[in-house]
């Protein structure tokens, strides 16, 4: 086992064997060679006190001629002035910006000159979570030139700037206006949409009551139509506020319309719309022939106290009935016995009649007066006996179409087609049957359907409940091809092409080095035969080694694993034991040691099956071929740089989730600068990288 080359692992070493060395304590060279000089005390204080360069004797020892002065440092002074351990708040590589050195003070491994990790950062203005790391001074608003006020709604204030007042939200589900509703040439905005209005400007048309819809200015009616006048309008009759005229009337008389014929001569009447002058003569008293019964009375009009007298010499008492009176003559003549055959049923109850049997009879014809009927479904009876004429059948202001069922017919109304009996015993749908803001009827109910309207996520197998419109689940997801299917396997109705890979994936190493130098070169067949570079044996690498999928997580399309996209999200190494508690943070809450890990690949949330992955899976990220990191970007053509595809990348050791068998106290971990595979105590902090799916 090949241990990193690392303090942790150099004191890791030393603790297994329990052997310590010390340093050779023999001079470099003899006394007289200038090279056996060394550093004195007051420089090692000066180094540690101002930070000098300090110098050695130039030339060969010489003995002093007397001894040191009081003004030498002591070793306690020199200890005084060297760093002190502080855990608290000593500065970790991820503090520290990239590149740059310093002098690590905690006691978890990292004490001496270190070198930096804390990634300097630019803005993404194409999302909003943005990458930890160090970032320059920057004005968001030059970092995307879209956050100006012109692009926020108005009452908004985002990052100082604040939003246009005519910038507003626009939306309108229940009423929005169309173009037919805004005056032609008028511009408004609905949903998001310019419109530019259509309604015509119209104008009043007094040649006919029908007027074409648009804009009307204001407008007199009175003015728009000269006839519009009291004169024209008929009495009792408002028409636009106008009032008609008491003499105009409307003259129509279909049945008795009088002729000049039926006037008074002289006198004029308007008939049906018409003035008619009367022919008719004043009538004159008139004097019936002796004996006649009839005469004929003159043609005219006979008004005031005009007399028509009737002239018989037999008008005398004893030619008349006994209680009767003519013309003002009592009748004195007796009358014979009575004849008729009307009975008392026939007769109303209260009066008395006579026919063949007497006279005098009382009526037993029953007075029912004025009856009320009110319909059922059955038939009703009507009362037998004298009806005045008053009495009604009720009626039913609900007996409508409206209210009756399809295919019946109550008392003449046929019912509506769209009225029927809703009942569903066994199959009643409920809201959550129907297409959200759909509505039916069912049980007499009306119901509006919830059922929501989905669609297909291709970064996850689970389809939630709800409706789905046609769907090609290959234009879902791009990546559902003949050749990313294992050859023989079917899925959803696509054959794969794809021949599994057997065997040990390629190094990635492609160049070649000279064997006493060590110096980088071209792979020459002949000099490096036994070389990696020059064999290059393994399965080939895909190409793209990586796909980048936009929502914070890069698929290796070697392995099929899904790596978080930013590898050092808790932005700080870890113990093993702390690795762990950042996995469960990740699948709880999408953060890490308190950051957002930017992981959104869930239906836009973040995923809860993340682990951290074994040491085979951890190595199979390295690419041999190249060095600080070991990781190539995402083609797969060269050296990994920031977000090509990962972001967040440490030349450091990874842990991994495998246990050391030989010491379960430690486990192994990855060193993503060189590719070195090492273990070390569990106690002791490495970098920690989120992975998912997988065998």
């Amino acid at each position: 086992m090949n241990h990193p080359r690392h303090p942790l692992f150099l004191a890791l070493g030393l603790a297994l064997a329990g052997v310590a060395q010390a340093g050779n304590l023999d001079s470099s060279a003899p006394p007289s060679d200038p090279a056996s000089g060394m550093y004195t005390l007051e420089s090692l204080y000066q180094r540690l006190d101002t930070g000098a360069t300090g110098s050695k004797r130039a030339g060969a020892f010489e003995e002093p001629a007397a001894g040191p002065a009081a003004t030498g440092y002591t070793l306690d002074q020199i200890m005084a002035a060297m760093p002190a351990v502080d855990d608290t708040d000593g500065a970790t590589a991820g503090e520290v910006l990239q590149g740059k050195t310093f002098w690590g003070l905690r006691s978890d491994g990292s004490w001496g000159l270190n070198s930096g990790s804390l990634a300097s950062q630019a803005i993404d203005n194409t999302q909003t979570g943005q990458a930890a790391g160090n970032y320059a001074a920057f004005d968001l608003a030059t970092e995307d030139t879209d956050l100006t006020s012109a692009n926020i709604k108005s009452g908004a204030n985002i990052f100082g700037i604040t939003g246009k007042a005519e910038v507003v939200d626009t939306s309108e589900a229940g009423s929005p206006v169309t173009a037919g509703e805004i005056l032609s040439g008028k511009v408004a905005f609905v949903n998001g949409a310019k419109i530019t209005g259509s309604l015509a400007s119209q104008s009043i048309d007094n040649t006919q009551t029908s007027q074409a819809a648009g804009n009307y200015a204001v407008f007199d009616l009175a003015t728009e139509d000269t006839d519009l006048t009291s004169a024209n309008i008929k009495s009792g009759t408002t028409i636009y506020g106008v009032n008609g005229k008491a003499e105009v009337v409307d003259t129509s008389e279909a049945t008795n319309a009088a002729s000049a014929a039926d006037l008074l001569s002289g006198k004029v009447a308007f008939v049906n719309g018409a003035a008619l002058t009367g022919t008719v003569a004043a009538g004159a008293n008139v004097t019936g022939t002796n004996g006649q019964l009839s005469f004929t009375i003159p043609n005219g009009l006979y008004t005031g106290n005009k007399t028509c007298t009737a002239a018989d010499s037999n008008l005398a008492a004893g030619n008349i009935k006994s209680g009767t009176t003519i013309f003002g003559t009592p009748g004195s003549y007796s009358c014979t016995a009575p004849t008729g055959t009307a009975l008392a049923a026939d007769v109303l109850s209260g009066t008395t009649f006579s026919n063949a049997s007497g006279t005098g009879i009382s009526g037993a014809m029953v007075n029912v007066g004025a009856q009320s009927i009110l319909p059922g479904t059955t038939q009703q009876t009507i009362t037998q006996g004298y009806h005045d004429g008053t009495g009604t059948v009720t009626g039913d202001v609900d007996l409508i179409t409206g209210n009756i069922k399809s295919g019946a017919t109550i008392f003449g109304v046929t019912g509506k087609t769209e009225v029927v009996d809703t009942t569903e015993a066994t199959n009643e749908a409920s809201a959550a049957d129907l297409l959200s803001g759909k509505v039916a009827f069912v049980n007499g109910g009306k119901i509006t359907g919830s059922l929501p309207t989905q669609t297909l996520s291709d970064t996850s197998t689970t389809v939630s409940a709800g409706y789905y419109a046609t769907t090609d689940l290959a234009t879902v997801d791009s990546d559902l091809t003949a050749a990313n299917i294992l050859s023989g396997t079917t899925l959803f109705g696509i054959t794969g092409t794809l021949t599994p890979s057997n065997g040990v994936p390629k190094t990635g190493q492609t160049s070649c080095y000279d064997m006493a130098t060590n110096a980088a070169e071209t792979c020459v067949p002949a000099e490096h035969t036994h070389q990696d570079g020059n064999q290059q044996k393994g399965v080939s690498l895909p190409t793209p080694r990586f796909t980048d999928k936009g929502n914070g997580t890069v698929t290796d399309n070697l392995t099929g694993l899904i790596w978080l996209d930013n590898a050092n999200c808790a932005a700080a190494t870890r113990t093993w034991a702390t690795a762990f508690s950042d996995i469960d943070s990740l699948n709880s809450g999408g953060t890490m040691n308190g950051n957002n890990c930017g992981d959104t690949s869930n239906s836009g949330s973040h995923q809860t099956d993340w682990r951290l992955p074994n040491v085979k899976e951890l190595q199979s990220l390295i690419d041999f071929g190249y060095f600080g990191p070991a990781l190539s970007n995402a083609a797969g053509t060269a050296k990994w740089s920031a977000n090509d595809p990962f972001s967040g990348v440490q030349a450091g050791y990874y842990w991994s989730a495998t246990t050391l068998a030989g010491s379960p106290s430690g486990a192994w971990v990855v060193d993503l600068g060189s590719g070195n595979v090492g273990a070390n105590g569990k106690a002791s902090s490495y970098y920690v990288w989120p992975v998912r799916a997988g065998q």
